[in-house]
């Protein structure tokens, strides 16, 4: 399979790549978990935007689960390889990302109220990708963020998929200087404030810049 060199990506992408894409991808909401039974549940069930690309010939289905901040069209590229080498790529969009639900108006925030709400909702639609292709074996791609969602998700349902590639999983998030028993003190006294959708310390909303 080609991969794409730098000295041409631009090129490639735009009169390639994109259109190719195009051709395959189908979009849709799924509607996210619900779970009741969990005391910080707010019982908001939202939809979870996901892009669909078919194979012409699929040996297995791939699911991504991508990173802190990210969206879909930042993986178009890794969808490109996938799909040339013969898998169904579905592309979800974890919520408070891209053009899946949020939890707070403002939109440069990604605000969760549970962690397990992420892989609640992952797992949901693993699972509807596994009944629509009861006989491919399921691969999970994740990167950064998305491999905790997917390392916790593959925990909780281990025989869910049959391959897992982590890139970069976020196993314990960076704190950089601050130690990791005081950055846990600090968000805890936050929620207990009603400040849990205050920002980070030097994190402030997008200005288009």
């Amino acid at each position: 399979m080609e991969i794409i060199h730098e000295n041409e990506y631009l090129y490639k992408m735009n009169n390639e790549i994109e259109p190719y894409l195009a051709t395959h991808r189908q979009e849709g909401y799924v509607p996210g978990a619900e779970d009741h039974l969990h005391q910080k549940d707010t019982g908001i069930v939202g939809k979870i935007h996901v892009q669909r690309y078919l194979a012409e010939k699929p040996k297995g289905v791939i699911i991504i689960s991508h990173g802190f901040t990210e969206a879909a069209p930042k993986y178009d590229e890794m969808i490109y390889y996938f799909l040339k080498a013969g898998y169904h790529v579905y592309m979800p969009e974890h919520m408070g990302h891209g053009q899946s639900y949020r939890l707070t108006a403002d939109s440069s925030l990604v605000h969760i109220d549970t962690w397990k709400r992420y892989v609640r909702d992952f797992l949901k639609i693993c699972h509807v990708i596994k009944k629509t292709y009861p006989e491919l074996p399921l691969v999970l791609f994740a990167h950064s963020m998305g491999g905790a969602i997917g390392t916790i998700a593959a925990a909780w349902e281990p025989q869910l998929f049959q391959k897992i590639i982590l890139n970069s999983p976020m196993l314990r998030p960076l704190t950089g200087n601050v130690p990791w028993p005081l950055v846990i003190a600090i968000a805890q006294t936050k929620c207990l404030l009603g400040r849990e959708e205050d920002y980070v310390a030097g994190q402030k909303p997008y200005d288009g810049g």
